[in-house]
Formats: C-alpha cells, sequence, structure tokens
C-alpha cells in the first residue's frame, strides 16, 4: 500500500524571522501551515545575529554606564572585574527564552514543524531530508521560500572558526581576545566594534570605502567616527586585507593594500552576506533567480511560478529582520486573497553602537544625486533637557524635507534612543507627512524626542532652543 502524502495550505522553507512569522501568520488566517526548518526555528537573527548582538552590546553600555558613575555622584569602590563567560552565559539565557517562546507560538497556533533541509521536485510538492530517518514527501497550494543567507568569506581568507571568524562564530567566543581586527564597517561591524572595544579588547575597525557606514548619511557617519576614536577604536577607511598570515604570534597578522601589517588575536569578517539559494531545487520548480543568486520576486512577494513566493535575505533585498517579517506579511496575504504590497520607502535601519545610529529615508548625498532641491533641519542633543540629564551629549538629529512641498524625505539620528525615536520618523515618511505636520506634534517635556520637535522647526529657522548663529 502507498503511504498517503501530506498536503497542506501553506509551506514555509526556513524558519527565521520570515519564516516563522509568516507561519504564525497564515495559521492566524485558518491554515493548515507546514514550517521546515533544518536547526532551530529564529534563524540568524536570534541565533547568530541581531539578538547575541544586542546581549553583548548591553554588557558593554552597562560597563560604560559604571565607569561614568561618579559623574552622577556615584562611587563605586574596588576594581571593576569583567566576567566575560558570565556576560555570554546571560546571552544564551536570552536565546533559550526567546526559542523557547517562538517554539510554544507555533505549537499553539497548529503550525506543523518539521526538522529537515527541503527541496522542491516541482511547483508543489517538496522533499524532506530528515537526519536518520526516511525522505519525507509533501504537497503544498502555496510555498514560500524563506532560507535566508550566510556570512561572506573573501577569496584567501576562508573561515576557519578559531582565527578567521564570522558573526556565525563570535558569539561562541569562550574567552575574551585582547585584540580584534573588524573588517568591514558596516552597521555589524560597528556594533561588534563598539562592543568589544568597550570590554577592553584592542579593535581595529577595517573599510575599504572611504568612510565607515558607508550606506548612512556621511554627516552622521562622520559624528560616529569621532565617537570610535574617543572610546580608541582604530579605523582604517580606503583599506584592504590582501591577505592573512595565521602562523604568527599573535595569532593573526594581515597585510594591506597600505602601510604597515595588522597584528591581533582574530579577523572577524563582516563584509556581507550571501544568498542560501543552493540546493532547494528550485531549477526543477524552474523559479528564476538573479546574478547573485537571490530569488526574484514581485511587490508582492511571488516569484515568476504562480503559487511560489519568496521573503527574507533570500530575496536579496534590504537584509534587515524587520524587512524580512514585513515581505513574509505581504506574501501570506496575497497568497490568501488579501492584495498587498512591499513598500520599501520608509523601512528604518540602526545601527547598536554607543550612541547609536539610526536613519530613514534618503539621505543628503541621496538627495544631491537625485538633483532634488531640498532643506535641512539639524538640533543637538547638547541643548536637551533630556540628554543633559541622561548624561548623553553627543549627537543630533537630523530631518531633510522636499523644498517646494514639504513633504519629509528623510530622518537620521545619532544619540541616545536614536533606534527607538526612528519610528516617529517611519511613520511620518510612509503616510506622506510634511515637515510642517511633523514639527507640530506635542511631544512631552522633558524627553528625547523633543529633538525631533527642534530639528523639524530648525528647518524654518524657528527652532526655539536653538542658538540664532546655528540655525
Amino acid at each position: 500500500m502507498v503511504p498517503s502524502i501530506e498536503h497542506y495550505d501553506i509551506t514555509i522553507i526556513g524558519g527565521g524571522p520570515a519564516g516563522y512569522v509568516g507561519a504564525i501568520q497564515a495559521a492566524h488566517l485558518g491554515k493548515k501551515v507546514c514550517l521546515i526548518e533544518k536547526d532551530r526555528p529564529g534563524g540568524t537573527c536570534l541565533w547568530r545575529g541581531c539578538i547575541p548582538s544586542k546581549a553583548l552590546l548591553a554588557s558593554s553600555e552597562t560597563l560604560q554606564r559604571v565607569k561614568n558613575a561618579t559623574a552622577f555622584g556615584i562611587h563605586i569602590e574596588g576594581t571593576i572585574t569583567l566576567d566575560f563567560p558570565v556576560i555570554m552565559k546571560r546571552k544564551d539565557s536570552i536565546l533559550n527564552i526567546l526559542g523557547t517562546g517562538i517554539l510554544s507560538l507555533l505549537k499553539s497556533n497548529k503550525v506543523c514543524l518539521i526538522q529537515g533541509e527541503a527541496s522542491l521536485k516541482n511547483s508543489r510538492t517538496l522533499e524532506i531530508h530528515i537526519q536518520n530517518q526516511a525522505d519525507q514527501i509533501l504537497t503544498s497550494d502555496n510555498i514560500l521560500i524563506a532560507t535566508g543567507s550566510r556570512p561572506s568569506d573573501i577569496p584567501g581568507l576562508p573561515f576557519d572558526g578559531t582565527k578567521i571568524i564570522s558573526t556565525d562564530h563570535v558569539f561562541s567566543l569562550d574567552k575574551l581576545p585582547s585584540s580584534m581586527i573588524i573588517l568591514g564597517a558596516g552597521y555589524s561591524g560597528c556594533e561588534m566594534a563598539f562592543a568589544f572595544s568597550e570590554l577592553g579588547v584592542d579593535v581595529t575597525l577595517v573599510e575599504m570605502m572611504p568612510r565607515i557606514l558607508p550606506g548612512a548619511d556621511k554627516e552622521i557617519a562622520d559624528l560616529l567616527s569621532r565617537q570610535f576614536r574617543k572610546h580608541k577604536v582604530k579605523i582604517l577607511t580606503d583599506t584592504k586585507i590582501l591577505s592573512a598570515d595565521l602562523r604568527d604570534d599573535p595569532p593573526v597578522t594581515v597585510h594591506l593594500n597600505r602601510g604597515e601589517p595588522l597584528r591581533a588575536d582574530k579577523l572577524l569578517i563582516t563584509v556581507g552576506r550571501s544568498i542560501n539559494s543552493r540546493g532547494l531545487g528550485l531549477d526543477k520548480a524552474e523559479v528564476m533567480l538573479g546574478t547573485r543568486g537571490e530569488i526574484l520576486v514581485n511587490e508582492k512577494m511571488e516569484t515568476n511560478i504562480p503559487g511560489i513566493y519568496a521573503a527574507g535575505d533570500a530575496t536579496g533585498k534590504l537584509m534587515l529582520a524587520h524587512v524580512a517579517s514585513r515581505q513574509a506579511v505581504v506574501a501570506i496575504h496575497n497568497m490568501t486573497g488579501t492584495p498587498d504590497r512591499m513598500d520599501y520607502s520608509g523601512i528604518p535601519s540602526c545601527t547598536f553602537t554607543h550612541p547609536p545610529v539610526a536613519s530613514v529615508g534618503l539621505t543628503e548625498e541621496q538627495c544631491l544625486q537625485q538633483g532634488l532641491d531640498y532643506a535641512v533641519g539639524k538640533f543637538s542633543f547638547r541643548s536637551l533637557g533630556a540628554a543633559q540629564v541622561k548624561g548623553e551629549l553627543d549627537g543630533m538629529v537630523k530631518l531633510i524635507s522636499d523644498k517646494s512641498s514639504d513633504k519629509l524625505l528623510g530622518f537620521h539620528i545619532i544619540g541616545p534612543g536614536a533606534t527607538e525615536m526612528i519610528s516617529e520618523g517611519t511613520l511620518a515618511l510612509q503616510k506622506g507627512l510634511s515637515a510642517q505636520e511633523f514639527a507640530s506634534a506635542v511631544r512631552a517635556h522633558p524627553s528625547l524626542p523633543e529633538a525631533i520637535s527642534e530639528a523639524a522647526e530648525n528647518i524654518f529657522g524657528i527652532s526655539i532652543h536653538t542658538p540664532p548663529g546655528q540655525r
């Protein structure tokens, strides 16, 4: 007797921020859902990215606050000591709590979870390889591919997991290195530079572009560079690593395109991510891929094959967890008959350094490239009561608007609370608010968001707390 093949309304490959969110969304809509994940639900974001990095950063920030406690009239007697194993144990505890929470959500929403590796046999049939079990076949009306991405290495600098490491390895360190070279000064590299330098590691940040955070507003990136130098992080821009020698002591010596070689205990590479689209049988289903292996989708998250959708890093769009989750919701809506589309115009990006950086919309450089006639309003946190109270004075809010329509074009922050306050700018851009409308919102006093009001008012030269010469 031929065994019956299980059939699902929606099957999702990959259990990261796109996959598990899509599965729960589909279950909410009454669909029979199967989620296939080869590891643990949560994906890179939970286990090797967003959450572990923020746990590490929280320890770094706490240490920084303790060091500055005297300025607040609090004297800590004795030597401040650092217990790195406890820091990592706390990180692991957080991951396990959140991982267990995701499993509980999947179970309570009656999502079938299969731990295995899936590939397409055709546009409606999947084969699942499960370790130490017979392969399983299932069919599905709709398929969502959410297989994510992995750290990219560099030719001649392969990851060995010990001396040359990626973000997949750095959160499993059992002891704190004395020195670290970080290749790549995007948001991930900058976050790791702050986290480890504050914990006492001698950090050198190497970037091939002319400045750190290449995609950020230049004025904001330059302010962050100054903060790094205050924290004694060495920054080398316009610099490439040509080769690495792992036989020396310290373990890694890197040779650059200019200047003297660098030596450190670890070389952390954070230069980008490669898309996980191989081995999925996409050719059998005739799903089209781009030049980087990205799964090509339209604004509905549809591929070229009806019934097959993709979301998250596998699409090669903005590789951010919140983008992946929104893409998955859009895909599920369209699968289930509710028209929806993915809009990338109001997507925030955050860098959790100290001070943090957050941005949404156009940078000033992009406005210039597009030939836009724009206005800028800025406000320094140093002039804000709430920032003075907190003792966090560095940074500013910067708003950009269209001169003719007054429509907000960009919102950029470096300073305390940036990663929370950016949500105001995200909503403003998504709703098409004008700078005047944004400025007229009443914000609580004393609070950090007051800086947003002042920056918006500064577009018109009417900021109350900005000295006349600085408007």
